[in-house]
């Protein structure tokens, strides 16, 4: 029986040692390789105590639309994937509770209030950072905690490729420029490539509207899956307007009156304004936003019409035109950009 002790407690200790060699080595070699990384982006932003730092915030729309250096010398670019309020709800918590005075630039689109945390919250992103203060309250709020993330050498289970293929991510065939959290495509979309996409969005907005049509008028002809399909068109041809969302952000817009935040609808490809039926709403957001908060500032970039060639798809900007919207950016909201 000791002897079975024995070599239970060595199999144990083992296990254990095993566990927290290999977390460390994932950490140092894997996960926190590539500084542009996602996981990267979000321990620099709970770690920084840069008082100049510029954060941008957003989706990878203003991953590939915001080009650090031409903004300024303290910017950084914290766009990622999916990035919508439901993370930068997190990243402003952190960034407002920092004694900065420093403005803030966040993306805005038509999608940036849909609170879907399953899709949004990519356990990827915060597992690495799990001990950071706030981290595990807000996986929790949004139904995104596991127990096994407290687990050394079990936690990064299932995301262990996703951490490989950020550390070694390669654009295939494609010219790119990584800066300071930046990831830039020079390649426009082809012309073939571009038509296909916005044929697309048509049969979407098409389908949206019979669907509409058939739940408004022949009530009887439309199916729970169709009305399921209809609210996911809603979801991605509209503006979302969901109250406690909105007044969240507006709680931490008011939050610190000192900071500026520099609110920015990047330039978009027409055919993804196309069938937003209730962009007034958006416009009447922005009038009451830069009403009721002075240190908040909206630039609406939304309807400036930039060539195909500006596109690395219709809803990203290629190099080509970050360098159009940085500079135009750069231009109007100077007073703020120029003296951190």
């Amino acid at each position: 029986m000791r002897t079975l002790l024995r070599y239970s407690a060595f199999f144990i200790i083992a296990f254990v040692a095993i566990a927290l060699c290999l977390d460390q080595w994932m950490a140092k070699k894997i996960i926190f390789r590539d500084p542009n990384s996602n996981q990267s982006k979000m321990l620099r932003l709970v770690s920084s105590t840069d008082p100049l730092e510029i954060p941008i915030f957003g989706s990878s729309k203003a991953r590939s639309a915001f080009i650090p250096d031409t903004l300024g010398p303290t910017v950084f670019n914290y766009g990622m994937d999916k990035c919508n309020y439901d993370v930068i709800e997190f990243e402003l918590a952190h960034e407002l509770a920092k004694p900065s005075t420093a403005p803030i630039i966040i993306e805005f689109n038509h999608r940036f209030f849909i609170h879907e945390p399953e899709h949004t919250i990519d356990a990827a992103t915060f597992v690495p950072i799990i001990d950071k203060p706030g981290v595990r309250d807000y996986l929790k709020k949004n139904g995104r905690d596991e127990l096994r993330w407290s687990i050394p050498g079990v936690r990064y289970y299932g995301s262990i490729l996703t951490f490989i293929r950020s550390a070694s991510r390669k654009e295939t065939g494609q010219r790119k420029h990584i800066s300071k959290g930046g990831l830039f495509i020079d390649n426009p979309a082809s012309p073939r490539v571009l038509k296909s996409q916005v044929d697309a969005r048509d049969n979407e907005i098409a389908e949206q509207h019979d669907l509409l049509f058939r739940k408004t008028h022949v009530e009887e002809a439309i199916s729970a899956q169709g009305l399921a399909r209809l609210q996911g068109l809603d979801a991605l041809l509209l503006f979302s307007e969901p109250k406690d969302r909105i007044e969240l952000f507006e709680a931490q817009l008011a939050q610190r009156p000192d900071r500026p935040i520099l609110i920015v609808y990047t330039p978009q490809h027409p055919s993804e304004l196309k069938g937003m039926a209730n962009y007034d709403r958006v416009l009447a957001k922005f009038k009451e936003w830069e009403t009721r908060f002075p240190n908040v500032h909206v630039y609406n970039y939304s309807h400036v019409r930039l060539p195909d060639t500006d596109f690395k798809n219709i809803a990203h900007l290629n190099t080509a035109g970050a360098r159009v919207l940085s500079g135009m950016l750069k231009h109007d909201a100077q007073q703020y950009l120029s003296n951190p």
